[in-house]
């Protein structure tokens, strides 16, 4: 990944190029084909209508990275570091076409090369940017085995009464309690 002012390799010229002619085609394609079941305003070329209060996606990924799970990562303390460390690496904007919900602040708010979002604010009141990163599938699967593996070892422990965390100042009923598993 080139840092700001490095002048870009032909291979990431070539990726940048074939996320637009993707986009373009895209575009092309839903404009030149009518849609069978558009009623007669939408034909007439009008945007479909959005109801006010309805949720739309300020996030959606328009292509989606083959063998690869995507991840929006908040730029908060260590958050991008851990990320990085974790095995995750920036999503470029050719990679994955237009960011959101084309009626919503579409595109990318990153003037670099990284995909990002801003999607709230700090602690300090500046703004919060969340980055799009990838991780290769197998590996984004190893860690979620990992984490289950974790949860269950502490599920057990439950069960046995052996949970390790101090119950002081913690609800207990007056019945105690009882924790039954079905499966």
């Amino acid at each position: 990944m080139p840092k700001k002012g490095e002048k870009l390799s032909d291979e990431q010229k070539q990726k940048m190029q074939e996320g637009r002619k993707r986009l373009q085609q895209q575009t092309t394609e839903s404009v030149a084909r009518p849609n069978p079941v558009a009623t007669a305003g939408e034909r007439a070329g009008r945007r479909k209508r959005a109801p006010l209060g309805v949720r739309r996606s300020k996030l959606t990924v328009q292509f989606p990275i083959p063998n690869h799970h995507l991840h929006w990562i908040n730029d908060d303390k260590t958050r991008l570091h851990d990320a990085i460390q974790g095995g995750y690496e920036f999503v470029s904007e050719a990679e994955v076409g237009m960011i959101g919900d084309p009626d919503i602040t579409p595109g990318n708010d990153d003037l670099g090369m990284k995909v990002s979002k801003t999607v709230g604010t700090k602690d300090d009141h500046s703004p919060m940017v969340a980055y799009l990163m990838k991780i290769p599938t197998e590996l984004y699967e190893q860690d979620q085995a990992e984490k289950q593996a974790d949860i269950d070892e502490k599920e057990k422990a439950i069960y046995r009464g052996e949970h390790s965390e101090s119950v002081e100042n913690k609800y207990i009923p007056a019945e105690g309690m009882k924790i039954s598993h079905t499966n």
